[in-house]
């Protein structure tokens, strides 16, 4: 009797043994998974995002030089090749999606802007160009913090840039530069000045751009591997010291002037990103619908055209949970131009790449 009892009280302590083990294991299966999880969290998969990047790089701009008819030569040679870039830029990025950017870009380089082209005394000893770029979508940020609940305006943004140029120049032939008004005779030192062969110079270009887009055709270009097609918006600002075709009134001297140009239209954005190898493609067009040029000679109307097309590759160098380090190839190529029967204006092109390094936290 004593060694039955002995035995089955041994069975129920080999049971407890088991039991507990068994209930071991299942905490260990239930947990497991859990911190398996936290250490693979990618801060990449965080609802809120911000970027921080900075980048260093090279760029060539071509501010249109306009041949000279009958002679076969072009009035200016710029200086504007091996611009050296650099760049600040800053993101908050909601649901995979930047609601808001800036970024400061200019080069190394630079010299001081003149007041006036006229007075042909300080010259950048480099040529250069500096500018803005911003973009936001409000709602998004909204719908963040619960302000809103509807889809429809999601696809709202707003862009702009701002870009100064300075470009040194030399004239291939005598020119003039003008600044009278329309109907003036033309007085030298008054209305004008004579500027020789030879002659260094200093030419300026102002660019500002706003664009708003409102419609995303996402659901409709799926099929063709684009990601975004919004339609919207634009308006374009341009002033810019150049050579337009027009000459003296004996029709031997090219006259350099401030030439104002305008334009409003509709702008198409396509993107598209690689996700499994971290490349985006963006490519933008403008066509003007209202266009203007105003020069001392009177008003004309033109055509306008833009394309840009914007690439960068990312490279993720350091993740942590709360952290990513990247670096980036940026390119960008530019061209926009204004078409007339009456003037003559060469297409303004940018070639712009370099390296970028970040932060995504």
């Amino acid at each position: 009797m004593f060694s039955v009892l002995k035995w089955k009280k041994t069975i129920v302590f080999i049971a407890i043994v088991l039991s507990s083990w068994s209930l071991e294991a299942k905490v260990i299966k239930i947990t497991s998974p859990s911190d398996e999880n936290k250490s693979t969290t990618s801060v990449k998969s965080h609802d809120v995002k911000f970027i921080v990047e900075t980048s260093l790089g090279s760029a060539n701009w071509e501010p249109g030089t306009s041949e000279v008819k009958g002679m076969n030569i072009d009035l200016l040679d710029y200086d504007t090749s091996g611009l050296k870039l650099y760049s600040l830029k800053g993101k908050v990025n909601i649901f995979d999606t930047d609601v808001l950017e800036l970024e400061k870009f200019g080069t190394f380089s630079s010299g001081d802007e003149q007041e006036k082209l006229l007075k042909l005394k300080q010259y950048n000893k480099d040529s250069a160009f500096e500018g803005v770029n911003i973009s936001f979508r409000a709602f998004l940020i909204l719908k963040y913090f619960y302000l809103y609940n509807y889809d429809f305006l999601d696809d709202l943004e707003y862009q702009y840039d701002y870009y100064n140029f300075y470009a040194k120049a030399t004239n291939n032939i005598d020119a003039i530069y003008w600044w009278g008004k329309q109907g003036e005779v033309g007085v030298e030192g008054e209305n004008y000045i004579k500027i020789p062969k030879k002659s260094k110079i200093e030419l300026t270009t102002e660019f500002n751009e706003h664009r708003f887009y409102a419609i995303d055709l996402k659901s409709y270009v799926k099929r063709f591997f684009i990601d975004s097609f919004k339609i919207g918006y634009f308006s374009t600002y341009w002033a810019k010291e150049s050579f337009v075709g027009i000459t003296n009134s004996t029709g031997t001297t090219p006259v350099i002037q401030t030439v104002l140009l305008e334009a409003e239209g509709i702008s198409f954005l396509l993107k598209h990103t690689f996700k499994n190898i971290n490349l985006d493609l963006n490519l933008r067009y403008n066509y003007g619908l209202d266009n203007y040029i105003v020069l001392s000679q009177g008003y004309f109307d033109m055509d306008y055209y833009g394309i840009d097309f914007l690439m960068d590759y990312r490279y993720d160098i350091y993740e942590k949970p709360d952290l990513l380090a990247f670096a980036k190839l940026n390119m960008v190529y530019s061209a926009k131009w204004f078409d007339n029967d009456e003037v003559t204006m060469d297409t303004d092109r940018i070639f712009a790449f370099g390296i970028s390094l970040g932060v995504m936290f």
